[in-house]
C-alpha cells in the first residue's frame, strides 16, 4: 500500500469525548459503553464515524476521539507523531505541544489528545497534572514545519498501531435513523394532542393517521419487515410518555432496542417492565443520589 494511499485526518477535524469511571470497563462491554457516552454528548455522527479510545488509569478516566472516514486506511494526525520515535527513546512519558493542540506519548503510544486555543505551556502542565495526574519526563514544541515533516514519514506501519472502531456496525444506523424519525413523530403527536385537548385530538385524528401511513410508506421503503418493530415502538413509547419516563437513551438494531430510562419512582419502571415481562431483559437499574432518579438500562425485543 502506497503512503499517497492513507489518509491522514487533520485534527480541526476531531473531537474528542473524556468518560470518568470508577474502574476500568471490561472489554466485551466497551464498545457499547462508548458507544452509549458518544450518543449522549454533543458530538455528531454519521454512518462514517469512528472512534479511537485509550484508557488512563492513573485519573480512572476514557479518552475517545471521534472522527469521519469513509477509508479502511486511516490515521489521525495526532498518531503521525509516533514518528517521532524512530530516532528517539520511546521508555518516557512526552507531551507534544502543536499550534493548537497537545497530545501525551507514553512509552511511544499515543495517550491523550486535545484541542488547546491561546494557552500557555504552563497552564496544559497544570492541566495535565490536575486532570489526569500524569507525570511528564519532556515537553516538545513542534512547529508546522516539524509536524509536517512526521506527516510525511512512513505512514504505512502506523496503520498497524492505530485501532479504531465503527460507531455504527451493519445496518444499525439505518435502522437508529428510522427510529428515532417514528419516535419524533409520536412525541410530537402526543405533546400536541395532550396540550390541545379531546376535541381537537378527534379534529385532528385523520391528519395524524395520513402523516403516519406516508411515514410508515416511507419506512417500508427502506426495510421490508421493519414495519413490525415500528408497530411495536409506538406503543412502547406511548406508555412511557404516559407515564412520563424519561429516555436517556436509545439505540435500535436487528430488532431490538436498547434503551435508557429514567423516572423518580422505582416502581414506575418495574411496571413498565412487567407489562412487557417476556421482551425486556433489565440489564442494570441504580439510583442517582444527585438527580435523584432510578436509572435502568434494558433491552427490548419487538
Amino acid at each position: 500500500m502506497e503512503t499517497q494511499d492513507i489518509e491522514i485526518i487533520d485534527s480541526l477535524s476531531l473531537k474528542t469525548l473524556s468518560i470518568d469511571v470508577t474502574e476500568k470497563i471490561k472489554d466485551k462491554y466497551l464498545h457499547e459503553f462508548i458507544r452509549t457516552n458518544i450518543f449522549n454528548s454533543d458530538i455528531l455522527v454519521s454512518p462514517n464515524s469512528k472512534y479511537y479510545c485509550r484508557y488512563l488509569s492513573q485519573s480512572l478516566r476514557y479518552e475517545i476521539i471521534v472522527f469521519d472516514t469513509n477509508k479502511s486506511a486511516a490515521i489521525i494526525e495526532p498518531l503521525a507523531i509516533s514518528n517521532y520515535y524512530e530516532n528517539n527513546s520511546s521508555e518516557t512519558t512526552d507531551l507534544f505541544v502543536c499550534s493548537n493542540y497537545f497530545c501525551i506519548y507514553c512509552k511511544g503510544e499515543l495517550l491523550l489528545y486535545k484541542n488547546i486555543s491561546q494557552v500557555t505551556t504552563q497552564d496544559v502542565q497544570n492541566y495535565i497534572q490536575s486532570s489526569y495526574k500524569i507525570t511528564l519526563d519532556n515537553i516538545i514544541h513542534l512547529s508546522q514545519d516539524e509536524l509536517g515533516k512526521l506527516k510525511e514519514k512512513n505512514t504505512v506501519k502506523l496503520l498497524n498501531d492505530f485501532e479504531f472502531t465503527s460507531i455504527y456496525e451493519d445496518n444499525s444506523y439505518k435502522f437508529f435513523q428510522i427510529f428515532v424519525l417514528v419516535c419524533t413523530i409520536i412525541f410530537c403527536y402526543l405533546f400536541y394532542t395532550n396540550s390541545a385537548g379531546t376535541n381537537v385530538i378527534s379534529k385532528q385524528s385523520s391528519e395524524v393517521v395520513a402523516l403516519e401511513k406516508r411515514y410508515n410508506n416511507l419506512l417500508n421503503s427502506y426495510q421490508k419487515n421493519a414495519q413490525k418493530p415500528v408497530d411495536n415502538t409506538l406503543e412502547l413509547f406511548k406508555y412511557l410518555k404516559l407515564q412520563k419516563i424519561t429516555i436517556e437513551y436509545v439505540n435500535y438494531k436487528n430488532n431490538v432496542i436498547h434503551t435508557i430510562l429514567t423516572h423518580k419512582n422505582k416502581k414506575t419502571l418495574l411496571d413498565f417492565v412487567s407489562i412487557q415481562n417476556e421482551n425486556i431483559n433489565i440489564k442494570s437499574i441504580k439510583y442517582h443520589e444527585s438527580k435523584k432518579v432510578y436509572k435502568m438500562e434494558i433491552t427490548i425485543a419487538l
